[in-house]
């Protein structure tokens, strides 16, 4: 029940053309919800029966790296932020989390990739 609950919740904070690729039930600071990975951001999403919903979401462009480790039965995903931060997130689910890392990889790569291509010049601008 709490798993349909947290998805319905994570449904209300999606943009319009937001698209949500994997999610897996996780655990994000002692609260267990669901972890959402979309085209734009990572959001994790708790809905306690009685009290306001938790949200809370990283964006790519503030994600330097993210590492995945195996424990005994337990997965656990460290997603290490520009500003030194680190969230850890763990998951009994151990396939799911290493697939939530494997695309979270990719969509930081290519946004580093898209920051990058802009900050560059085409030839026409070095021309001028």
């Amino acid at each position: 029940m709490g798993q349909k609950r947290d998805l319905k919740e994570l449904s209300t904070y999606l943009d319009e053309e937001e698209r949500i690729f994997l999610y897996v039930q996780s655990k994000l600071d002692e609260r267990t919800g669901i972890l959402g990975v979309t085209q734009n951001r990572i959001l994790f999403t708790h809905k306690p029966l009685l009290k306001p919903a938790y949200l809370d979401t990283t964006s790519y462009d503030s994600i330097d790296y993210i590492l995945y480790t195996e424990g005994t039965g337990e997965g656990e995903l460290s997603i290490h932020l520009n500003n030194g931060d680190i969230k850890y997130m763990t998951s009994h689910r151990l396939i799911h989390l290493k697939g939530v890392s494997d695309i979270v990889r990719m969509f930081v790569n290519n946004h580093q990739r898209d920051l990058l291509y802009r900050n560059t010049f085409n030839r026409k601008q070095l021309l001028e």
